[in-house]
């Protein structure tokens, strides 16, 4: 038996479900990958206003080297020009409007915190990279 933050008993199994929850999505990630279901958003938010969102409340952003609206516009060119990876590797689509019409779903009836892709896209923007390896480009994450 451990106890919490909030001083109150908890489980060791307890305590371990969030590094548990997220071996499941890791494992799930790997095994279906370039064949995941799609979770269709409707409407398509607009991948410029959720990066924008996030770019915004981020304290650690590099605002220094650039202003917040040369980041977003920097993180969504990269995005835009890596749509047709993204789908085809991890199911996440991005129309030509610059909408983000699916995500990856990895486990059927289970719904991701939305609250978390403004910033899960301003991250996945700047890690998304090519290598050209004789003649393939290969993703980089």
């Amino acid at each position: 038996m451990v106890h919490s933050r909030e001083s109150r008993p908890v489980t060791v199994a307890a305590r371990s479900r969030p590094v548990l929850s997220e071996e499941l999505f890791y494992q799930l990630g790997l095994r279906q990958f370039g064949n995941y279901n799609r979770l269709r958003l409707e409407p398509p938010p607009s991948i410029q206003t959720l990066v924008k969102l996030a770019v915004e409340a981020e304290p650690d952003f590099p605002h220094a080297t650039m202003s917040v609206d040369q980041a977003v516009q920097t993180i969504v060119d990269i995005l835009v020009s890596r749509a047709e990876m993204l789908e085809e590797y991890f199911g996440l689509k991005i129309d030509s409007h610059g909408c983000l019409v699916t995500l990856p779903l990895l486990l059927r009836n289970y719904t991701p915190n939305l609250d978390k892709l403004p910033l899960f896209l301003m991250r996945l923007g700047p890690q998304v990279s090519s290598v050209h390896t004789r003649g393939m480009d290969i993703l980089s994450l």
